[in-house]
């Protein structure tokens, strides 16, 4: 077949523009991509990575030891001579994300931890600003200790945490346990205003009775006073009857008339905080508490004290020996257990 004119112009153009792109295929160098902005930006995270790896805490440090891992993965990519670019640019993206990630559980950490030691400071603080209210009150008091129990708990849990679930789990006990310290201030007050207005009351009945006691003839005052003492004298013989074996010789031990139960607050029993505690109780001759000691701690501060308050707070009878009320001691345990 005979090509035209046209068509042999044609032709020779075409193995023209072979000729020249293979020359410059193995001639002209091809360009290396440029890795410079990216190793920029990758090298610019690397202050993120030293401002949390000094950073002791078992949770960043557990974060740290996959983070360390892609940051050497990468450096090794970087330096050899067949890094690719669409390759690199998702794992620096992926660590620089991974590492900001670390760096806001960093804050979380510290913020949370901070805070909750702050607000332990604060009601430490308070609690010593208002010793002398508080012993008045052992009940707020009790409950002061109580929380201040449960944040050094919130602390140990923070500087234990090994995940984002349980800083988030402590923060919300936090805020809960904050609204209920923040009621401790007006129901010390409230308690404190009721006492007053108890005694206040009281004055008042007794200045009364002094009125009318004096407005009263010698005589008849002094007939009331005597039939009063053999009234009382009366009432103690009943109870010597009651609680002793007659003529007999024998002895009656220490019988407990009410056993007060301890408080257990609802914020320990979440935590799973439980123990045994055995309080040793000396019986006066009169059945009254004389001392309280305890002799086996369940390992925690406020239980320990309500069961010692629970003990003193409990009513007895005295020991008898040969018709004789005797002083003598006994053991009284109480046992907190977690479960319902």
């Amino acid at each position: 077949m005979k090509l035209t004119s046209l068509q042999k112009i044609i032709v020779l153009i075409e193995i023209a523009l072979i000729v020249t792109g293979t020359i410059i295929y193995f001639i002209v160098p091809t360009k290396r991509e440029d890795f410079t902005p990216l190793w920029n930006e990758f090298n610019a995270s690397n202050e993120l990575y030293n401002s949390v790896s000094n950073f002791s805490s078992t949770i960043i440090n557990a974060k740290l030891k996959t983070i360390s891992k892609e940051q050497e993965t990468i450096i090794s990519i970087f330096k050899s001579n067949e890094a690719k670019y669409e390759e690199l640019y998702p794992m620096v993206k992926k660590y620089i994300r991974d590492l900001n990630e670390i760096v806001d559980l960093k804050n979380h950490y510290e913020g949370l931890l901070k805070d909750c030691q702050t607000t332990k400071g604060n009601l430490n603080k308070w609690k010593s600003e208002n010793y002398n209210e508080l012993k008045k009150n052992p009940s707020i008091n009790s409950k002061v200790n109580s929380s201040i129990s449960f944040l050094n708990l919130l602390i140990q849990k923070i500087e234990n945490a090994t995940s984002e679930k349980e800083l988030n789990f402590v923060n919300k006990k936090l805020v809960e346990t904050k609204g209920i310290i923040s009621n401790y201030d007006p129901m010390l007050k409230s308690e404190l205003e009721k006492l007053s207005q108890a005694k206040a009351i009281a004055a008042q009945k007794r200045a009364t009775k002094e009125q009318i006691r004096k407005m009263e003839k010698r005589k008849k005052a002094e007939l009331a006073k005597q039939k009063a003492k053999e009234a009382e004298k009366k009432k103690e013989e009943n109870l010597i009857k009651q609680y002793t074996t007659e003529k007999t010789g024998k002895t009656c031990n220490v019988k407990v008339v009410n056993r007060a139960l301890p408080e257990y607050p609802d914020i320990m029993k979440e935590m799973g905080v439980e123990g045994l505690v055995k309080i040793k109780v000396t019986i006066a001759k009169d059945g009254s508490v004389k001392a309280t000691s305890i002799i086996k701690s369940c390992g925690n501060d406020t239980l320990d004290y309500n069961a010692e308050r629970a003990a003193k707070q409990s009513t007895y009878t005295s020991a008898y020996q040969d018709g004789k009320p005797i002083e003598e001691a006994i053991v009284i345990q109480y046992e907190f257990t977690a479960e319902e």
